[in-house]
């Protein structure tokens, strides 16, 4: 399995997928405003409006060409989507994904609280995640939903400084690498030169 994240043209596939695990899973639990409410906020137009505005970030899990799951996450460290294809749940997918976003939110933003709007049937799961419930369910139209937030650990952030120095000193070493191999190249050429006067 594979997470990157995804550019626009990735979004409409994306949402796809987000709708059909709505569909199946989370819309029996809403009323029909919040069904509509939900697909307001996935419709491509306002998805590509986000993305293009850099508000909101989206990764994908792939397995060879097929999106197994899709997480998005605002500037602010919020997760706005996290779903994953009713066949590969339970498989670590999900998982994979917010570690990833977690991750993003340490490296590229310094945010050390994540937070989400719990569908009242994914609280387990978010809590499996380190997620700590913040409220009783509340309803905003019609979507049902309880606060949730995520502390990021210090190991985390330890880790994602240790990949940053890794990945510094690996540039450092191929610089000096093709330093030593261009001076052994003049090197070779002065000399050439010169036992040829």
């Amino acid at each position: 399995m594979q997470i990157r994240m995804l550019g626009r043209q990735d979004l409409l596939t994306a949402m796809h997928l987000v709708w059909d695990v709505f569909a199946e899973h989370t819309a029996p639990l809403y009323t029909p405003e919040g069904v509509e409410e939900f697909q307001k906020f996935i419709k491509i137009d306002h998805i590509n409006d986000l993305f293009d505005r850099g508000e909101l970030f989206f990764w994908g899990a792939y397995e060879g060409m097929e999106l197994l799951g899709v997480g998005a996450m605002n500037k602010d460290g919020h997760i706005s989507l996290l779903d994953v294809r009713t066949m590969h749940q339970n498989k670590g997918v999900g998982r994979a994904l917010f570690e990833t976003m977690k991750q993003f939110c340490v490296q590229s933003m310094g945010i050390m609280r994540i937070t989400v709007n719990a569908a009242p049937n994914a609280v387990g799961r978010y809590q499996a995640l380190g997620f700590q419930i913040n409220s009783q369910e509340q309803i905003h139209n019609g979507i049902r939903y309880v606060a949730m937030d995520h502390m990021v650990a210090p190991g985390d952030v330890q880790s994602a400084k240790k990949s940053n120095t890794g990945i510094i000193i690996g540039v450092i070493a191929a610089v000096v690498v093709l330093f030593v191999i261009a001076a052994v190249i003049l090197v070779k050429g002065v000399t050439s030169i010169v036992s040829n006067e």
